[in-house]
């Protein structure tokens, strides 16, 4: 019998663990890592939700390079400096639409390696340590109310 990872491979995309991979599925977590072996397959939905997970990682990663190459273009020059703030638990990451904080990690790394490419200087900090991440934390939860 031939061994499936597409599961597995998912999985890792997001940096879940199997405990918050269970969470996030609203499965149980021995099931997850018999995915994960490759000994059983996931059921689609657990396959589309994680797709979808993914998909909506890599459109913010998009949408934020975006936002920084037009700025660039408008102000004719790269930001010196960019800084962003990381969750500091899985509650805070889900009020920012993440399910926990290694899906964060993995968000603000990949923006990360899109700022480094196009040679913006990037700082992640611990959400709120900052001046400018408090600030930004503030706006954001202004939006929400």
């Amino acid at each position: 019998v031939l061994m499936n990872f597409r599961y597995r491979c998912l999985q890792a995309s997001t940096g879940m663990d199997t405990f918050e991979a269970s969470n996030f599925l609203g499965v149980d977590e021995d099931a997850v890592m018999m995915w994960v072996s490759g000994d059983e397959e996931a059921d689609e939905d657990s396959i589309e939700k994680m797709a979808e997970l993914i998909c909506k990682m890599v459109t913010s990663v998009g949408e934020t390079l975006d936002y920084l190459l037009d700025s660039m273009e408008e102000n004719d020059s790269a930001p010196a400096f960019l800084e962003m703030g990381l969750a500091s638990d899985d509650k805070e990451a889900e009020l920012l639409g993440w399910p926990c904080v290694r899906v964060h990690e993995m968000v603000l790394g990949m923006m990360a390696a899109q700022a480094t490419e196009i040679g913006i200087p990037i700082s992640i900090v611990p959400r709120g340590s900052t001046l400018s991440s408090a600030a930004a934390a503030d706006a954001f939860e202004e939006g929400l109310d």
